[in-house]
């Protein structure tokens, strides 16, 4: 009984220097809820903040995993960056060579329509001769024609 009085005293000379009740809150009065419930006595108070430093002590090493996490991310998003930009790279020589290929393209067309105009004209003339020859040959054909029918009458 004698210890306890002295953990009480001793606890009473802290509260009254150091206690300023924003970890653990006040002796006579602990809320749970709308309940108004009486402190817990100095040794549970000192089980809580031995719980709340052990949790607290554990930061640094969640910290250091978290940092950890992050150097692997930004690793992986400055490889994700060189592979956009090699992308990127590729697409403006992609440009490159499609307006080329376009310029390529247009030139032979214009050589193939130039070709198939001038396929077209030649077809025309030869076209032409052949109707012209056919045409004398019908008339060289009537004439024959006539002659022999006149020679037949007689």
């Amino acid at each position: 009984m004698e210890r306890l009085v002295a953990v009480f005293a001793i606890e009473s000379r802290l509260r009254q220097h150091f206690d300023d009740d924003s970890v653990v809150p006040p002796w006579h009065l602990v809320r749970v809820g709308d309940v108004a419930m009486p402190s817990p006595n100095l040794a549970t108070r000192v089980e809580i903040l031995e719980e709340k430093v052990n949790a607290l002590s554990q930061l640094p090493a969640r910290v250091t995993a978290v940092e950890t996490r992050l150097t692997a991310v930004d690793t992986r998003l400055t490889a994700v960056e060189t592979r956009l930009t090699a992308v990127e790279i590729e697409l403006g020589a992609l440009r490159g060579e499609f307006v080329t290929f376009r310029t390529e393209m247009r030139g032979e067309f214009s050589v193939v329509r130039d070709e198939i105009r001038a396929g077209d004209e030649e077809t025309r003339r030869h076209m032409r001769v052949l109707h012209e020859e056919v045409i004398s040959r019908i008339a060289l054909l009537q004439e024959g024609l006539k002659k022999s029918n006149r020679r037949h009458r007689r």
